[in-house]
This record gives structure tokens, sequence and C-alpha cells, in this order.
């Protein structure tokens, strides 16, 4: 029986080929793109599980954990920039049990950097670990794991009051974007007019404690008022809707974060007649 020997300049093409079909990046029935395995895996790095996103949609280097209590928003991002545009990406979020508790999908933009994915609602999840399986295209690639945990057992990142509230304003109304109508900001309401303090939230996490004190001409408080930051809102307001109790005289109203001042705006309780004049 004659033997076929292959020369070693075809194996090596033939080894050079198999390696390309694993790394070339393909399109399926509807256009999207889709990869061999080896690109797939180098296609997506860097997997970080954390408590907060830092402006390039990566987990801020301070806010990176695994321990979480249940109600807290999990985030999981990674480098994506090897990934070409259009290719599609799914978490799966899997519970102690090996069972799904969740799953998001999103698509790969021109020119897009890193990837992030926040958890469902935890409040109901059970105490235990879990799993972000991540899928690129029909592959899956790689995951992170986290766990749920006792209150008080969680992570403590260090949330930046200084990031967490920017542009406060105080006036007499909110316009449609949830800051104050750029025609109803002032300093000087009637007693009686409501008093309204609004800012962004951006940099701040979703469950972050903000707590405001309106503070009287005799440095007294007058009122104290708590909320949380809401997943995806961009802004917070907190409003006193009568003051009518209120006695003439210059008050501010202090904003603290995480026990922190980040910000104090001032205004004036006055006569009717020297009141803001507005739309």
């Amino acid at each position: 029986m004659k033997r076929i020997k292959v020369m070693p300049a075809l194996a090596l093409l033939l080894a050079a080929s198999l390696v390309a079909v694993a790394c070339q990046s393909r399109t399926d029935a509807e256009g999207n793109p889709t990869m061999g395995r080896l690109m797939a895996k180098r296609a997506l790095t860097d997997v970080t599980v954390g408590h907060q996103l830092a402006a390039d949609g990566s987990i801020a280097a301070d806010q990176k954990g695994k321990s979480f209590k249940p109600g807290e928003i999990v985030y999981v991002t990674f480098d994506i920039a090897k990934a070409p545009a259009g290719t599609v990406v799914e978490v799966n979020w899997i519970g102690p049990d090996g069972k799904p508790v969740g799953s998001d999908t999103e698509t790969v933009r021109s020119g897009q950097n890193y990837m992030n994915f926040a958890s469902p609602d935890t409040s109901s999840w059970a105490q235990g670990n879990y799993h972000a399986n991540i899928t690129l295209g029909d592959r899956k690639v790689d995951g992170a794991s986290f766990s749920i945990v006792e209150p008080g057992k969680e992570d403590k990142p260090a949330t930046k009051p200084e990031n967490a509230v920017s542009d406060a304003a105080i006036g007499h109304q909110l316009g449609a974007g949830g800051m104050i109508a750029a025609d109803q900001q002032g300093k000087y309401f009637a007693p009686g007019d409501p008093v309204i303090l609004a800012f962004k939230v951006g940099e701040a996490p979703a469950g972050t404690q903000v707590h405001v004190d309106w503070i009287g001409p005799d440095g007294k408080k007058v009122v104290s008022q708590d909320s949380q930051v809401a997943r995806g809102n961009e802004y917070m307001h907190f409003a006193v809707p009568n003051t009518s109790g209120w006695s003439k005289g210059d008050y501010r109203a202090e904003v603290v974060v995480n026990g922190e001042k980040v910000d104090s705006e001032r205004f004036s309780l006055v006569e009717r007649s020297k009141a803001d004049k507005h739309g």
C-alpha cells in the first residue's frame, strides 16, 4: 500500500487555513457579524464586576467588587474594542441553582471600546454565588462570578461624593428634563411659595443615599429630606411644597452624599413684592 506524503509547505498551508477559519469574521443569514472561536475569544477582554461605572463605560477603579446586598445593581463590563461593529453580545445571569435569573443583549457600535451590562432587579435574589455568562454571536467566550450576601457584608466601595452631584439650582418649577426650567430659576420667594432644589446625579450609582437639610436664618434645620438615586435617572430634585410657616430671611439647602456635604444653595424668603417675577 502506498502512503501519500504531504509536503511540509502544504502542511503549513493547511494549518494556516484552519487557524484563519477559526479566527475569521463572517456574517449570519441576517447579515450580523459572526466570529470564529479564536477571534471571539480575543475580541472580549478585561471582564470586571463592580458597583459603579466610570465615564468611559468601564468599572470605576474604586468601585470594583464581588459582593452585593439584595437590591444593589451588579455591573459587568469588558473591553470590546476588537469586536466588529454589529456583533451581538448577550449576558445571561445565572443563579446559585444554575438556573437563569435574567438576560440582556447589546450590539457593538462602531468605535466602541467598553460595553457594560446592569443586572436585573436583585431585590428578590437569594443569597449565594451567581455568574454572568457572556456570549459573542453564538459563542460563549467568558464570564464573571459574584455573590449576593447578607446586608452589611457587601463591598463598601467609595462613592466619591464630589462627583455625585453637579449643576445644582434653586427655583420655582421643574422643566421637562428634570432640572429647574430656565425661566423658573430664582433665589427670592414669598412665604408660602414652593422651593425646589434640582441637580444632576450622573456620576452617582443607583441606590446612592442623598440627604438635604434646609437651614433657616438662625442656622437651625427647618426640614430634612432623604432619597436614593433611582436606576437610570440623570436628575434628582427635592422640594418644600409650602413655606407658609417660614419666617423671612436667608436660607440654604445643603446636599449631603454618604455623610459628606457636597453642595449648598442659598435662597431667601422676602415680601411678595420683592420675590422673583417668573413666567
